[in-house]
């Protein structure tokens, strides 16, 4: 990963984004807890959002230097295959 998403690869990260996953798959089924979720998602998405978007923004990320050879090489294809 591109040093500014470095911190994805921490275990705390990991195991957060783990606990916040089995937390949003429990509360899914309870009908109560998931409006009480969905209430405080309300502010922990936008708020994570701003962090991820924070932390990317001074990430350098690999560009196509010659579009030409990029698209001879079929390196593309992948992409499109995945688009479609």
């Amino acid at each position: 990963l591109p040093s500014g998403w470095a911190w994805l690869e921490n275990g705390w990260v990991m195991a957060i984004v783990a606990v916040l996953l089995v937390v949003e798959i429990v509360a899914d089924k309870v009908p109560a807890l998931d409006s009480v979720n969905d209430i405080v998602q309300t502010v922990v998405r936008p708020t994570a959002g701003g962090i991820v978007f924070g932390s990317g923004t001074a990430a350098q990320t690999a560009a196509v230097s010659d579009p030409g050879a990029f698209a001879q090489s079929g390196q593309w294809i992948p992409v499109a295959v995945g688009v479609a």
